[in-house]
């Protein structure tokens, strides 16, 4: 390895660095979660697939038989704000990354921080696909029914795909606090200094703290079903970014 090399292919100097400096013990462990990442996603999409769908005979459902706090909150549905929550869960899973790009810039060694990007984007799709997993896997069979359905006019697309019955816990604040997490934890671990990436992690977590505001006032969504879906976020993030920097060591943390 000479400077002329990394500075020519910085990317895969880094990629190369990355791969050569683990143990077998560290492959494995990072192949492992991945593994289990794949099986949750597929039986998660299996156990959708498979579920018996509920039928929907067009009467409003009786808003009395929910409780009192999430009867409280609940709204009819608003396709424009339940579009702009949409908008909000891809900037706050973007702004993580262009955080761990900023990242890859600020530091002196180019291999050594492509080495360090890697392994980031690695965890952070790990988190993703846990996550995912666990959120469409208790959707499917908790089949609470979404708020938009105690009241006229429901979502059509919503009827239409059966979507209405997968109220509890909201996916997309669990997206979105995942995000949070993982860029709070990264800033945290990592020890980084530079203001930028701070401030970045505090508008992440406002941003997610927005999403699920975004998608009680739309309909989709009771506040418990948000409250559930953002700890589970919060704490899958956290909880596999954690786990892959044990695994790491001094190596990449």
């Amino acid at each position: 390895m000479n400077n002329k090399t990394i500075s020519a292919a910085p990317c895969l100097e880094g990629l190369s660095l990355q791969w050569h400096r683990m143990t077998k013990f560290q492959k494995k462990m990072i192949a492992l979660l991945f593994l289990g990442g794949c099986l949750c996603m597929t039986a998660a999409f299996l156990t959708k697939k498979h579920r018996s769908p509920i039928a929907w005979d067009g009467t409003v459902f009786e808003i009395d038989r929910v409780n009192p706090l999430d009867a409280a909150l609940a709204h009819a549905y608003n396709s424009t704000i339940d579009n702009i929550a949409d908008g909000f869960v891809f900037v706050v899973n973007a702004l993580v990354v262009v955080g761990l790009c900023l990242r890859v810039f600020q530091k002196g060694g180019k291999a050594e921080a492509f080495a360090q990007f890697f392994y980031d984007g690695y965890t952070f799709i790990l988190s993703w696909m846990y996550t995912s997993s666990f959120f469409r896997l208790l959707k499917t069979f908790a089949g609470r029914i979404r708020p938009y359905m105690y009241f006229p006019n429901p979502s059509e697309k919503g009827v239409l795909e059966g979507d209405f019955y997968r109220s509890w816990p909201s996916g997309h604040s669990a997206s979105a606090m995942l995000a949070a997490s993982f860029l709070l934890c990264w800033v945290l671990a990592r020890k980084i200094d530079a203001k930028f990436q701070k401030r970045l992690a505090a508008v992440v977590l406002l941003l997610a703290l927005v999403t699920m505001t975004l998608r009680v006032l739309s309909g989709n969504h009771f506040l418990t079903d948000v409250i559930s879906g953002g700890v589970l976020g919060f704490a899958s993030g956290s909880a596999v970014f954690l786990i892959c920097n044990r695994i790491a060591g001094r190596d990449f943390a």
